[in-house]
């Protein structure tokens, strides 16, 4: 019984926390049926957005994110690059760049075709989270994984999506660091 009235004292937003948020990225990784986990995953995402606790955002994100970008199933691995999308939309470049980036460049060498064509779609998004000088280090890591993927892809309809997403890496612009970008500001002011 004192479990029950400790679990009552908790604030609303724990309790969304501790009980429902664990489960719905349990059911993420786990479901099978593609449009009940996309709408498990913009319903987490959404909590993500508007969570108030600092923590319980950075340990979900953090959950999945490994959860789906290490995922046995190559299914996860596509959630991921769906994830990637949804944060996209509704977070900052900083929270992006912090959670998102590194796992979403990795996946250009995923073992399955899908994946990495899937994964390359992604890649002109990542270069439009990154300003100069500060994320240089990014940059030059994108570049080089991507045209390393470019001379050692095999597959050739993987190959066709990398050379696509090359020609659109090389088109884009990367900002300076001094300019301000007000609707990201807004979204970093939000979180």
């Amino acid at each position: 019984s004192s479990g029950i009235n400790a679990e009552w004292s908790l604030r609303p937003g724990e309790q969304i926390y501790q009980n429902f948020a664990g489960h719905l990225v349990k059911q993420i990784e786990s479901n099978v049926v593609l449009p009940v986990k996309r709408a498990m995953l913009q319903t987490l995402v959404k909590y993500l957005h508007n969570c108030k606790y600092q923590q319980h955002r950075h340990d979900l994100i953090t959950q999945i994110v490994k959860g789906l970008s290490k995922g046995k199933k190559y299914s996860q691995r596509l959630m991921f690059v769906e994830l990637c999308y949804l944060v996209l939309e509704r977070f900052s470049k900083k929270f992006f760049k912090e959670y998102c980036f590194t796992p979403a460049l990795l996946l250009i060498n995923d073992p399955i075709p899908c994946v990495r064509i899937k994964s390359c779609s992604l890649l002109p998004h990542l270069k439009s989270q990154l300003k100069m000088p500060s994320n240089r280090p990014m940059l030059q890591q994108l570049e080089a994984s991507s045209r390393r993927s470019l001379m050692s892809e095999r597959n050739k309809d993987v190959l066709t999506h990398i050379q696509l997403a090359v020609i659109e890496l090389d088109k884009g612009d990367v900002r300076l660091d001094s300019e301000t970008d007000i609707e990201d500001k807004k979204r970093e002011e939000e979180q």
